[in-house]
């Protein structure tokens, strides 16, 4: 009897951008880190009751994928920063 242990598919995925199920408007963000993981939560404060606010969104990722998507946040800031620079200098 020949005993075959399979290996686990590699699963691909795609994310459809055109799937967004909202959007939602935040002007601060809150971000609390354990161990393994990383929490950003978005909040929202209407201009007629800047004492009160609520949280429209919150995220939870694994730290690596925090670090990361906090990089690309910068990443992302610099490039837009230098198409500016570059309009201005037409």
């Amino acid at each position: 009897m020949i005993n075959e242990t399979k290996k686990p598919q590699q699963v691909e995925t795609v994310v459809n951008t055109g799937t967004v199920i909202g959007s939602t408007y935040s002007q601060m963000a809150r971000v609390t880190v354990s161990d393994d993981v990383l929490t950003i939560e978005f909040g929202y404060v209407h201009p007629a009751n800047p004492t009160q606010g609520q949280s429209v969104a919150r995220i939870t990722m694994p730290i690596n994928g925090g670090i990361k998507l906090a990089e690309l946040i910068l990443q992302i800031k610099r490039l837009h920063e230098k198409k500016k620079e570059g309009k201005k200098n037409d």
